[in-house]
């Protein structure tokens, strides 16, 4: 389960980096935690 937390925060952020950091560290902060805390479901009603 930690293994899937640190890999998953991981890659988050390298995409995040990757895409040019078109949002703001807040916003990418707020759906990291909403897709780590209640899955795509959360993420998909954040949006």
């Amino acid at each position: 389960m930690l293994c899937f937390l640190y890999n998953t925060g991981i890659s988050l952020y390298q995409q995040w980096v990757k895409d040019g950091r078109t949002l703001s560290l807040e916003e990418i902060i707020a759906q990291s935690e909403s897709f780590l805390c209640h899955g795509i479901e959360g993420f998909i009603v954040s949006l």
